[in-house]
């Protein structure tokens, strides 16, 4: 009978950790720019490019892989498109060549400098994937700041079930014992019943609650990757809202050229930016149409520098009086953006109370992009 509740119990060891662990890793990927003498590269990386650049003229090993790869190779290998994304952390595009580490969790691009990636650290990544003698290094991981909480507290997670596990073992020595002297049928039926609440149920080590499996732990985690993959998709959309509809009476292709017209004239005329027609990728409208409601207009840049200059001219178009003036323009965000701008707002007005006497010349408002939001105090337009 103890040799069963044994063998149950490593199964169930084996079962817990495999599923804490058995996503598979993907290795990350360290880019450098080619561009040694470039402006934009800080004097530290290019003083970590030229010592690699002498180390690998000195070897000449023409067996050994190369440890340095541009970032769009790397990204052709993974995936279908070669497009180049834009860093978590900045929204800046990550370019072939440039300086920047992929997150192996949420699979994301991030400049070295965006994530505080000292000298030190970065040339470390960079040796870890150099081979030697043909024999390839153990591999550093490498995680964003958003991403290493979780995946800490994971690892925390193993380590608290397998010192749970070696507790029972323990346990089961000190009843074995007494079951020879005893024959305890009532101690083993117990333990059994404890093994099979392992086996079904376990305790969350990071949440600090019981009844949370680890499959929820781990579907936490995949919901975290599809909403930073869904704020990637968005990145240059921009939200139109109040944009006169064009008539019925026109086809739907003569509609969007319509909208593109109206749209290109706001940010030329009212916001000082000249976007060109063919730098619009894609427009359409949100909802079924209705004679009582203008529907948002949905416009997809090509490019996230317009972007930025667009919003940075908005102020243009807050102050515009004439055919415009109810025209308002947006980020195009999630639904968990958009939960965490109204959390935003509401501690502002919250802040606004405080103010006292002040609150006749400041106001707190929700500033900065969707991902770096922050509240400011400013003075009142008098």
């Amino acid at each position: 009978m103890l040799s069963i509740v044994m063998s149950s119990i490593k199964k169930a060891a084996a079962a817990a950790i495999q599923t804490i662990t058995r996503s598979p890793r993907k290795e990350n990927t360290v880019t450098m720019r080619s561009d040694r003498t470039s402006d934009n590269v800080p004097s530290d990386w290019a003083k970590i490019a030229a010592e690699d650049d002498e180390k690998a003229r000195v070897s000449r090993q023409p067996s050994a892989q190369s440890f340095m790869t541009t970032v769009s190779e790397s990204k052709s290998a993974g995936s279908q498109t070669s497009d180049p994304s834009p860093c978590g952390r900045c929204r800046k595009l990550v370019k072939a060549g440039d300086i920047a580490i992929e997150c192996e969790i949420c699979q994301q691009w991030f400049h070295a400098k965006c994530e505080e990636v000292s000298k030190p650290q970065y040339k470390m990544l960079l040796e870890s994937s150099q081979s030697k003698d043909g024999k390839k290094k153990a591999k550093l991981h490498w995680f964003c700041s958003t991403c290493e909480c979780t995946s800490v507290n994971f690892m925390r997670g193993l380590s608290f079930h397998q010192g749970k596990i070696e507790a029972l073992e323990k346990r089961v020595e000190s009843v074995e014992a007494d079951i020879q002297t005893k024959a305890s049928k009532e101690q083993v039926q117990q333990l059994e019943e404890r093994v099979k609440k392992i086996e079904t149920k376990q305790e969350d080590p990071i949440a600090g609650t019981s009844g949370v499996t680890t499959s929820d732990i781990e579907s936490k985690l995949k919901e975290h990757a599809s909403e930073q993959k869904e704020r990637e998709r968005r990145t240059n959309n921009i939200v139109v809202f109040n944009m006169p509809e064009p008539p019925d009476s026109i086809t739907p292709a003569e509609r969007m050229n319509r909208d593109n017209e109206h749209f290109l004239k706001v940010t030329k005329e009212v916001c000082k930016v000249d976007i060109k027609k063919g730098e619009i990728k894609k427009s359409f409208r949100l909802g079924k149409r209705a004679s009582d409601k203008t529907r948002p207009l949905i416009i997809k840049l090509k490019d996230i520098e317009k972007k930025k200059k667009l919003f940075l001219s908005l102020k243009y178009l807050r102050d515009h009086k004439g055919r415009y003036e109810d025209v308002r323009i947006a980020h195009d965000l999630t639904k968990t953006q958009r939960a965490e701008q109204k959390q935003m707002i509401d501690k502002a007005k919250e802040m606004d109370k405080e103010l006292g006497q002040e609150s006749e010349n400041f106001i707190h408002l929700v500033r900065g992009s969707p991902d770096n939001l922050r509240i400011v105090k400013v003075k009142r337009n008098m």
